[in-house]
């Protein structure tokens, strides 16, 4: 089995075509009194990240999930993404760095996955579709939510082969994190409730387990 490399966006290169249902380019970021600060997660993911120096499309393997103990973190899932686990699958954790981006933090075991890395600069969308780049992108409207803003959509590969995907990001001003669910079983909405229910211990679990992330292999 492959790794769960945030796939889609180290494979192709060709063109993306965008289907939006909101008008994706503005902004809703949320200013709210339960909005996550995340200042100290951009130090500790930078922390981990300096251990191995990943090189665009390369990983350097770690020996947990930076994010938090992968199967609590399903565990919270809606029950349908939940169903989707498969515990027989290796786990992956690693730093993994696409072409032109900052490095990121990512766990993922079969079809399910969740990463982080620092906020790129720019339009969050454009980003997305310059990295998906042989995919067709069906954006839901963007959601404000505890400081930043929520980002889901669906990606189908463009001509044969497989790699359907759905995925929803929250990022801020510092950061981004991210589900995906690939294959059968996949939404946009699903991922979207798994990401608000974890979204603050991923936060969180950053800072804590950074002292303890290590490189292996």
């Amino acid at each position: 089995m492959s790794k769960t490399l945030r796939v889609p966006l180290v494979l192709f290169s060709a063109f993306a075509i965008v289907v939006s249902s909101c008008g994706g380019d503005d902004k809703k970021s949320d200013t709210s009194a339960d909005s996550l600060a995340t200042d100290e997660m951009v130090v500790s993911m930078q922390t981990i990240m300096d251990l191995g120096a990943a090189t665009p499309e390369s990983s350097v393997d770690l020996n947990a999930c930076p994010l938090g103990d992968f199967e609590i973190l399903v565990a919270k899932a809606p029950a349908e993404v939940q169903a989707l686990a498969t515990l027989e699958d290796q786990l992956f954790t690693y730093v993994y760095q696409n072409v032109g981006e900052p490095p990121h933090l990512q766990c993922g075991r079969g079809s399910l996955g969740a990463y982080s890395g620092e906020v790129p600069a720019g339009d969050y969308h454009d980003d997305l579709v310059r990295l998906l780049d042989n995919f067709i992108l069906t954006f839901d409207a963007d959601k404000a939510h505890r400081g930043g803003t929520l980002v889901s959509f669906c990606a189908e590969p463009i001509g044969a082969g497989g790699g359907d995907f759905c995925e929803a990001d929250w990022y801020d001003d510092n950061v981004w994190v991210g589900v995906f669910i690939a294959g059968d079983g996949r939404s946009s909405e699903l991922a979207d409730q798994w990401l608000t229910a974890v979204l603050g211990d991923v936060v969180a679990n950053v800072v804590q387990l950074a002292p303890s992330i290590q490189t292996v292999g």
